[in-house]
């Protein structure tokens, strides 16, 4: 008896006094389920679409279990904007939806993470959106993502943000091009056997740009000012959202005032791809996590990670070879004006990229795999790399990567040979560091006396 009316709306036919079917509204907005989904926190869920007259067409989740209890399913509706008074007739309404649909579809398996959906990269989660050669689909929220999906809403012009991002096409930026590589490259992290590698940015001074670059990198996926991650975020919120990233480059700013002790779990966690395990809210149960990430993170502060680590230990190596420093050095912009007008544009113009950076990387992958090999190969040679140095040589080919394949795409203009050059005497410079990292006073009396 329920059913959508022709003009948008929800109703119920029933007998009128002489007996012809009348149609009674019961809700005034066009409301109805899309889909089934199977969402490991909440379990068997239905997607609705909302049709509002000022606000557009809103998607949410609603778990069955809340979808057939009058107050959970009267708290979920007035949550998304829906004020009903007869909430028995929803709920009828969307059992009878929901069992109807089940009857000719399976549930979908609800997304918990964004990037690859398999290893053979055939399509990529971004926000609401299901990203294929060919086509873009919807991606209905799950728990673990509604909240995240609006940073992926595009803002601006395309054509602006191309302008904007062009800016850093200039001698002396190389670092701010490859902060805008690895924005690019770090989807290409499923192309290499590591899960996660950092590239940190230090100087004690400000306005040299790292922040702007980061912002920069950023606005290739969504919004920056939401996906950088700020200095007061907590350690565990930023390894869920590398959990959820999955794929999209994981950027965070200020990292100075961040625990040493932190920094060193930061330093192995991100290439260990995956969260701590710990329990679950309900019951003697583990969390469930998500697939390993496969990502680069990119930071900045105001003084050396290693530097930082090395309070609380006193010879960092491990963390030193995950740990790609560069001491930035003074910028000379032509004026506070240009930059003050960079940077808000790149605020203004965002998400605009996504879409042909990864139709272009599906669509020509066999090609960008070997592209990847020959790569690495060259900078691995240039830079005399051995296997202790393989984050570096991931962190520098993708970043690279990243800018050749967005030049190939029509995205930027960056001439990778600067690039190049100035990351093969950075991983020059970084490894005298390391080698220089000698042992403290007891261990070389053991050594020596050894």
């Amino acid at each position: 008896p329920y059913f959508r009316g022709k003009g948008g709306g929800v109703f119920k036919r029933i007998k009128g006094e002489d007996g012809e079917p009348v149609e009674v509204p019961v809700y005034h907005n066009d409301l109805y389920m899309i889909k089934a989904v199977d969402d490991s926190d909440t379990g068997i869920s239905a997607v609705l679409r909302l049709h509002l007259p000022h606000v557009g067409v809103k998607e949410f989740t609603i778990p069955l279990a809340a979808m057939t209890s009058k107050e959970e399913l009267r708290k979920y509706m007035a949550f998304n904007g829906i004020a009903i008074i007869k909430v028995d007739e929803i709920m009828t309404y969307l059992t009878q939806w929901f069992n109807e649909l089940q009857a000719k579809t399976a549930a979908s398996e609800a997304r918990k993470q964004f990037g690859w959906t398999d290893e053979h990269m055939t399509s990529f989660i971004l926000g609401d959106m299901e990203i294929f050669g060919d086509k873009v689909t919807g991606n209905p929220p799950s728990s673990a993502t509604a909240g995240l999906i609006p940073m992926f809403k595009p803002s601006g012009t395309f054509e602006k943000w191309k302008e904007t991002i062009n800016f850093y096409n200039r001698p002396g930026f190389e670092v701010h091009q490859f902060v805008v590589g690895i924005g690019f490259g770090s989807i290409l992290m499923e192309l290499f056997p590591i899960n996660g590698a950092i590239f940190h940015v230090h100087s004690k001074d400000s306005g040299l740009g790292k922040t702007t670059a980061m912002f920069a990198g950023a606005s290739i996926w969504g919004n920056p000012d939401m996906l950088v991650l700020q200095e007061r975020d907590t350690y565990n919120s930023k390894m869920n959202r590398a959990e959820v990233y999955k794929n999209l480059p994981l950027f965070s700013d200020e990292m100075t005032n961040t625990l040493p002790k932190d920094l060193s779990d930061f330093a192995y966690q991100i290439p260990s791809g995956q969260q701590r395990n710990r329990m679950g809210p309900k019951g003697n149960v583990e969390r469930t996590r998500g697939a390993p990430w496969k990502l680069i993170s990119a930071t900045t502060g105001n003084t050396s990670m290693l530097e930082r680590i090395a309070l609380y230990k006193s010879l960092p190596k491990a963390e030193a070879q995950r740990i790609l420093e560069y001491r930035a050095k003074v910028i000379h912009f032509a004026s506070k004006e240009e930059t003050d007008i960079f940077s808000e544009n790149i605020k203004r113009n965002f998400g605009h990229a996504a879409i042909p950076f990864v139709q272009y990387v599906i669509n020509n992958l066999p090609a960008i795999r070997e592209l990847a090999k020959a790569t690495q190969i060259r900078i691995d040679t240039a830079a005399g790399l051995a296997q202790e140095n393989r984050f570096w040589s991931v962190i520098s080919t993708v970043g690279t990567l990243g800018i050749m394949i967005a030049k190939k795409a029509g995205l930027l203009n960056y001439d990778t040979g600067p690039v190049a050059n100035w990351l093969v005497d950075l991983m020059k410079h970084n490894k005298e560091n390391v080698t220089e990292m000698g042992g403290d006073v007891e261990s070389i009396l053991t050594d020596y006396l050894a």
